[in-house]
């Protein structure tokens, strides 16, 4: 018993799922670039790239590729460009399960809110620090960041015109282990 629960918490310290959006890619326009709405764009290194799972939940595909995650009230969505799904519609996956092969990621967070009154009603989170908050990266393999506001990594600072369009920052994860600094202009 002491040697199967040994094995498990050593596989457990090891395995390192993919923790990022993309395998291969980097960001090539940041949200609010193109006006308010406007989702953070990524942009594969070569002609496409797997996306990956960035929270465990469930998968959709009714409106393009949409991951709504069992940890927290969000909805992740991918975009609608997708070459190859590699999961079911509707299937359980974990953090770090390849989903999908992409030709781009227009990448968007959406927080589920309840009012008081019990109404329930959506609000768009920025991704690049809803990301940054999770200990979550753009690109598994090679260097993502870049000369954008939006890949700088755990220090975030966003420019005005994000603020002005009414998209929320997220809040911080408890589990970090390094400090992150999400701020706006």
């Amino acid at each position: 018993m002491w040697t199967a629960l040994g094995a498990g918490l050593a596989f457990r310290a090891l395995y390192h799922p993919h923790r990022a959006v993309v395998e291969r890619g980097f960001a090539s326009r940041c949200t609010g670039d193109a006006g308010c709405g406007s989702p953070m764009t990524v942009t594969p290194e070569g002609g496409s790239t797997i996306a990956y799972a960035l929270s465990s939940g469930k998968i959709s595909t009714a409106r393009g590729l949409t991951l709504v995650s069992d940890r927290e009230p969000v909805m992740i969505g991918y975009g609608a460009n997708v070459g190859q799904l590699l999961v079911a519609n509707g299937a359980e996956v974990g953090i770090g399960t390849p989903i999908a092969v992409m030709r781009t990621v227009e990448l968007t967070v959406t927080e589920i809110v309840r009012a008081p009154s019990g109404a329930v009603t959506t609000r768009p989170l920025e991704p690049a620090s809803w990301l940054a908050s999770r200990g979550l990266t753009i690109s598994a393999k090679g260097n993502a960041k870049g000369t954008l506001w939006c890949t700088q990594g755990r220090k975030i600072v966003l420019p005005q015109k994000v603020a002005s369009c009414g998209t929320r920052l997220p809040s911080t994860s408890a589990m970090l282990l390094l400090p992150v600094s999400v701020t706006m202009e």
